[in-house]
């Protein structure tokens, strides 16, 4: 009986000599990014507050035409080097960051807290007015939970031609990387969809990118909600019209908080 591993490894000698890689930044052969060059380059996500639909953003790195990462997501997106993802699973995986905080009413954090308080409950009704100062301010809380994490869909004529989609391979690896944090999150991949072709935006100016992506998307459980705590995953965060426009879907289909992942943000 063969050994699976000795096969595994000679597949990829036969890989690495037929298809080598060479480092996008330097040229050294062996890997897309090379650690000396990764070095130079500290991963230190970008925040950004609320905008219209979406409740925030984070992204992992700034997006620079012809710089290395530009290369890498080219690389990856349009020549379908899959091999890839080893290094975008090591980049996350360096990166500092958690779920993002929602900001709650205070009642939304009594009961979530204490549910035998909920408003209209006889303890609720129990509690003195001056222990209830500041009870209709909102307050910076995760209320313990659950997100949605929902990568950017692509249409099935995209992702059948492309053989997959580059924002739920990040999802899924964001998804990781937050559980092993003991965030409360599941990814949600099947219900929130493409339902029209559309071109791509890279090539569109903003004013374009708005009308090529109105109404692309669809929440397609009528029995349903989306679910109220949503993160969704994109490569690139550039206008801001995609998320902007999936917010609005979810948010009409019973969303209350959708917050942005982007890999990159130019």
């Amino acid at each position: 009986m063969f050994n699976s591993k000795l096969i595994l490894n000679l597949r990829q000698f036969v890989v690495d000599r037929l298809f080598p890689i060479f480092c996008v930044e330097c040229g050294q052969e062996g890997e897309w990014w090379c650690e000396k060059c990764r070095r130079k380059i500290k991963i230190k996500p970008i925040t950004q507050g609320a905008d219209g639909f979406l409740d925030g953003l984070t992204a992992f790195f700034n997006y620079a035409e012809g710089a290395p990462l530009a290369k890498l997501i080219h690389e990856y997106k349009y020549s379908f080097a899959r091999d890839i993802e080893k290094l975008w699973l090591r980049l996350l995986s360096e990166a500092q960051y958690s779920v993002p905080m929602r900001a709650c009413h205070f009642e939304e954090v009594l009961a979530c807290r204490h549910p035998e308080l909920s408003e209209g409950s006889p303890a609720h009704r129990r509690i003195p007015s001056s222990q209830m100062h500041g009870k209709n301010h909102t307050v910076v809380e995760r209320c313990q939970d659950i997100f949605a994490i929902i990568p950017i869909p692509l249409h099935p004529l995209r992702q059948r031609e492309r053989g997959f989609n580059q924002s739920e391979i990040f999802a899924k690896i964001i998804l990781q990387e937050l559980q092993d944090k003991s965030a409360n999150t599941r990814l949600e991949n099947k219900k929130f969809i493409r339902a029209r072709n559309t071109r791509q935006q890279a090539k569109l100016s903003k004013a374009e990118r708005e009308e090529n992506i109105s109404d692309a998307f669809l929440w397609q459980d009528p029995m349903q909600k989306a679910p109220e705590n949503i993160i969704i995953v994109d490569d690139v965060y550039t206008t801001g019209a995609t998320m902007q426009e999936c917010a609005k879907i979810l948010k009409q289909n019973g969303a209350k908080f959708v917050y942005g992942f982007a890999l990159a943000k130019t």
